[in-house]
């Protein structure tokens, strides 16, 4: 069954994105690819211009280093009481 087919979603930079919908409607399977922690069947994926389809398992991995980094937010600390 494809969880998604006929995608095409642009993000950008500095904009918040939420990814709302039914239990199995692709939602977990867009992260992942665009995680490249899955390849797609059919299609590209572009991050920031760079298409992560074809990497290989270290390339993706050092690609899953730097963007978490580059998308890190502060964190604030939370206060007792």
């Amino acid at each position: 069954v494809p969880a998604l087919r006929g995608v095409d979603l642009s993000i950008t930079s500095g904009e918040f994105t939420a990814l709302v919908g039914p239990s199995g409607s692709g939602k977990s399977t867009l992260l992942n690819l665009i995680g490249t922690l899955d390849k797609p069947t059919a299609g590209v994926v572009l991050v920031a211009g760079q298409d992560v389809t074809g990497l290989d398992r270290a390339a993706s991995a050092t690609f899953r280093y730097h963007a978490r980094e580059v998308g890190r937010a502060p964190l604030r600390k939370a206060r007792s009481a």
